[in-house]
């Protein structure tokens, strides 16, 4: 998938946790943002938009592997690519950083990016080449080509 299509899904993903409540955990109502105003939605929305693109981070020509080269190099020659960045235990990590963090990130960005990634391992889930959700094992939780196949015979 490209930067643009993820960040469609990624927006789409943190629009659809707002309007089913999804994010009342975090103190925040389905207009939350838009009760704060215009500057706390768009920080939601930012937040989405850079947690979409966050996973490819371990790719060195990707959109944001293109913006931090130096980084991005790094992190794909110790896991290459929809390695650890693309697993359950990066996501978890993510999480429990920026709430740990939440002196310098408020939680309003933090939930965006959150959703933003996890949309993003869902989306590359469905490819053919898949993602390694549970890495560092080598397994795919469902084989993606025969899961759209079934989808798209509906």
């Amino acid at each position: 998938m490209n930067y643009k299509q993820h960040v469609m899904i990624g927006l789409a993903s943190a629009g659809i946790a707002s309007y089913y409540d999804l994010t009342s955990y975090y103190e925040l109502s389905a207009v939350y943002p838009f009760q704060q105003g215009l500057f706390h939605t768009g920080l939601y929305y930012v937040g989405a938009i850079f947690g979409s693109l966050l996973p490819d981070i371990d790719h060195p020509s990707s959109y944001i592997g293109r913006k931090l080269p130096g980084l991005s190099k790094s992190i794909s020659k110790l896991f290459g690519h929809r390695g650890f960045t693309h697993s359950i235990v990066c996501v978890a990590a993510l999480y429990f950083g920026l709430t740990e963090l939440k002196e310098q990130v408020p939680s309003v960005p933090a939930l965006g990016i959150t959703i933003g990634y996890i949309s993003h391992l869902l989306a590359d889930s469905l490819t053919p080449q898949g993602a390694q959700l549970l890495y560092p094992l080598q397994v795919r939780l469902f084989k993606p080509t025969t899961f759209m196949k079934k989808l798209l015979r509906r």
